[in-house]
């Protein structure tokens, strides 16, 4: 499992973490050049994940950076839907 967030980032962390606890080597990386080839030989199926604040284009450079290495099929799968939305505090407008 290959988990692009921040290395400060808790939710990324945790993760990593989950994984671990199921029994599936995961690893964080900040972006495609915290990938190490070590880490993919005789591998067959990679899991990808990123943390809720990775950007989307940090994703698709490490899918882009697999599918350099050989054969690759994306699959995406939703296992979970947010839907909690953050307003911002009282008193704090957006710029016009």
């Amino acid at each position: 499992m290959l988990v692009v967030g921040s290395l400060n980032s808790s939710n990324s962390r945790r993760l990593v973490e989950l994984s671990l606890r199921r029994g599936t080597r995961a690893h964080l990386i900040d972006d495609v050049g915290g990938l190490s080839p070590d880490w993919l030989a005789g591998v067959r199926v990679v899991g990808l994940t990123a943390g809720a604040s990775a950007p989307h284009h940090l994703v698709d450079q490490v899918i882009d950076t697999l599918s350099a290495l050989g054969p690759t099929t994306v699959e995406e799968r939703e296992t979970t839907r947010e839907t909690v939305h953050f307003g911002l505090p009282r008193g704090v407008s957006r710029p016009s």
